[in-house]
């Protein structure tokens, strides 16, 4: 049993140079000529590219029960770059352990022809973690959903019920018994969509009863290679309308409302932001710098698995679309509990993610300190909220209005009417709440605290390339300046001496205690965040289009996009990149 979301299982391989096989079931991925087999058997199986043809929504999803080693994945984007779509594609893999780069390296050795695709997948940065991971490839207009679970607790967590094809991929069913139960094949089709089709390399004859009885239309037809047959089916019901958004009002420009904004314009949806303040500066996420927080939960609980899966998904978000630089981070065991943390981490066997840097390791990326060790994160940053607004609000399909004090709003036909202090009044299809505390107004759990950064700029002092993380943290100089911070305060009356205690420690870190300074800058905000220790990203209560993003408290960087990438999912009616039971934690 996993203890952690970072603790996962891996495949254990055999290779003869010709197939693949799996020690763990005996049993081989595929056949030799395995490419030719995944298309015949589920690209064809399910008709997909003729269906991709005259497909008129806009998101095609396709489960997969069985991901493995990723080879249907590879086979079905080598089938769609054939075209431009005009639409995209969600994926959902569903495995107990987890994929590794050397897996595809196994891959592009047998499949030559795959060499794009694998060079792709490569490049997507998987972490590998238990419970959800997404993970975009926008430029392709796919987004692959990996869940890593025992599949009847996956199938269980998966949100909504819009699975247009299945790829059935377990084990041989007398190996793999678990992947091929009643309540799995029953949970397939409850989770398919009106005109959904599935596709198996088996046909077993209780698994061709189950499906049936479950309500498919099952046909048992010529099977690939050595095997005699296999089974295909398909499910009709009568079709519902789908949620179509074509404009939406988002109100707060801040980190939520911006990766929102941003998410719903690539999406070809018109966005009009609304900020109460005159500038993008202002604000609670208008802070100088801000720094991603890799503090993870030390448990298996759902926190634990959102915190790990926002955090890595906002990250490559950040890298892999937006073009800022991985800088990694660093942890100071600077009082007991952050070094009991630390080694817990540690145990965790993740060497791909975190190392423990002794002094001498320490000086290339501190210079001199009174540090000894310290754990490195290798996937992190820090960069400017402004910057980071701006390149997220600079598109096409986004509008900014800023200085407009949202007053009320009311639902009517399908329509948002928003009312603002100006006499200002607009129509949208739906509205996304982003206003920090205003959310308040919705949520009586939520508190607000304050803190504050100091800015000190000394040439000579704090020349460090990664940011550090102790009883507070120091960033990297930017124009010259080191942010330091952040004081946790009830009130706005801020006590100057909180900051300055931060200030000496740093001091002391680098070994120049009782050093006088000076504070160039100071810089004061709030955090909003919920008493369960969990953000807000869902309809509010009795609404039918209007969603609200909120309580990130000091973890804005590390969750801001992910959340807004699940608000996006409702609101498009897309499959939710998280499970039901931790959605469902979500919700206002």
């Amino acid at each position: 049993m996993n203890d952690h979301p970072l603790k996962v299982e891996h495949h254990r391989i055999t290779s003869d140079g010709e197939s693949i096989a799996s020690k763990d079931y005996e049993d081989r991925y595929f056949q030799v000529n395995g490419f030719e087999e995944s298309k015949e058997v589920y690209i064809d199986g399910n008709n997909l590219e003729q269906r991709w043809e005259s497909f008129s929504g806009s998101c095609f999803t396709i489960g997969e029960l069985g991901f493995g080693l990723g080879l249907n994945f590879l086979t079905m984007m080598h089938c769609w770059l054939k075209k431009e779509r005009s639409f995209n594609l969600d994926y959902i893999g569903i495995d107990k352990k987890i994929l590794e780069k050397s897996n595809l390296i196994l891959l592009e050795e047998a499949f030559p022809n795959l060499k794009k695709e694998i060079k792709i997948f490569k490049e997507c940065n998987v972490v590998g973690h238990n419970g959800f991971e997404c993970i975009p490839i926008p430029d392709l207009k796919i987004r692959l959903i990996l869940v890593t679970e025992d599949v009847q607790k996956a199938i269980n967590d998966i949100c909504i019920s819009n699975i247009d094809a299945w790829f059935l991929d377990g084990f041989d069913p007398k190996k793999n018994p678990e992947m091929w139960t009643e309540d799995i094949l029953k949970a397939v089709f409850d989770l398919s969509s009106c005109d959904s089709s599935f596709s198996s390399f088996t046909s077993v004859g209780r698994i061709r009863r189950a499906l049936l009885e479950n309500g498919f239309e099952v046909s048992k037809i010529p099977g690939f290679g050595t095997k005699r047959h296999r089974i295909v089916g398909k499910k009709f019901v009568e079709n519902k309308k789908p949620n179509e958004i074509k404009k939406i009002a988002i109100l707060g420009a801040g980190l939520s409302g911006s990766n929102l904004a941003f998410n719903l314009a690539n999406s070809n949806i018109e966005v009009d932001v609304y900020d109460a303040l005159d500038d993008l500066k202002k604000g609670s996420s208008g802070g100088p710098i801000a720094s991603m927080y890799p503090k993870f939960s030390l448990d298996n609980s759902p926190r634990s698995k959102f915190l790990i899966a926002s955090y890595f998904y906002s990250l490559n978000f950040y890298i892999k679309t937006l073009g800022f630089e991985n800088t990694g981070l660093l942890f100071y065991g600077s009082d007991e509990i952050k070094a009991k943390w630390i080694s817990k981490i540690l145990t965790l066997g993740r060497g791909d993610l975190f190392e423990l840097l002794n002094n001498d390791e320490l000086k290339d990326f501190l210079g001199v300190s009174e540090i000894k060790k310290a754990l490195h994160v290798k996937k992190g940053l820090f960069l400017q909220p402004l910057e980071l607004k701006k390149k997220l609000l600079e598109h096409r399909f986004i509008k900014i209005i800023l200085n407009e004090k949202f007053v009320s709003f009311t639902e009517e036909k399908n329509k948002v009417e928003v009312d603002f202090k100006s006499g200002l009044r607009k129509s949208y299809d739906a509205l996304a709440v982003c206003t920090g505390k205003g959310l308040k107004d919705f949520n009586d759990n939520l508190k607000v605290s304050y803190g504050q950064m100091a800015g000190i700029s000394n040439k000579d002092l704090f020349n460090i390339k990664k940011p550090l993380n102790h009883q507070g943290y120091i960033i990297p100089k930017v124009n010259g300046t080191n942010w330091i911070g952040s004081t946790y305060e009830q009130s706005t009356d801020f006590k100057k001496e909180n900051i300055e205690k931060k200030v000496k420690l740093n001091h002391a870190i680098f070994g120049r205690k009782g050093m006088s300074f000076e504070i160039k800058h100071l810089w004061e905000g709030e955090r909003v965040s919920a008493r369960n220790n969990l953000p807000i990203a869902s309809k509010i209560p009795g609404a039918e289009n209007i969603y609200c993003i909120g309580g990130l408290g000091s973890r804005g960087l590390s969750y801001a996009p992910f959340l807004a990438e699940i608000v996006s999912s409702a609101i498009q009616d897309k499959q939710i990149p998280l499970s039901k039971e931790i959605f469902t934690l979500l919700n206002i």
